[in-house]
């Protein structure tokens, strides 16, 4: 993440993919207080930098995640969510995995 910060600035894409790395990190080690500042600077990053829909979908999702497990902006943790979902079905194939990913949170996305 710093040599990232320090080789192309802060809001490159690469420092986005870096913090969301280690988001999805402190999500696996149910960590997600440590995940949601992560992924909030990794969305932050990709909605301006202008990546394809299918980056910030990843972010977005991350972020939707950590909401949900902290039980904070339930609303809007769902919203991403069912957002990245969309994206993903959207764009097929290519995003087959990132759909399997939600799978365990389509309960939470029926609320």
């Amino acid at each position: 993440l710093a040599i990232h910060g320090a080789l192309y600035g802060p809001q490159h894409p690469f420092v986005a993919s870096a913090l969301l790395g280690l988001g999805r990190v402190a999500l696996a080690e149910k960590q997600p207080g440590r995940a949601r500042p992560l992924v909030e600077q990794a969305v932050a990053i990709r909605q301006k930098s202008g990546v394809d829909r299918i980056e910030v979908a990843r972010a977005e999702a991350a972020l939707g995640q950590a909401l949900l497990a902290l039980d904070v902006e339930r609303e809007r943790g769902r919203q991403l969510l069912v957002g990245a979902r969309a994206v993903f079905v959207a764009e097929g194939p290519i995003a087959r995995m990132d759909l399997a990913a939600l799978e365990p949170w389509d309960p939470r996305l029926a609320k």
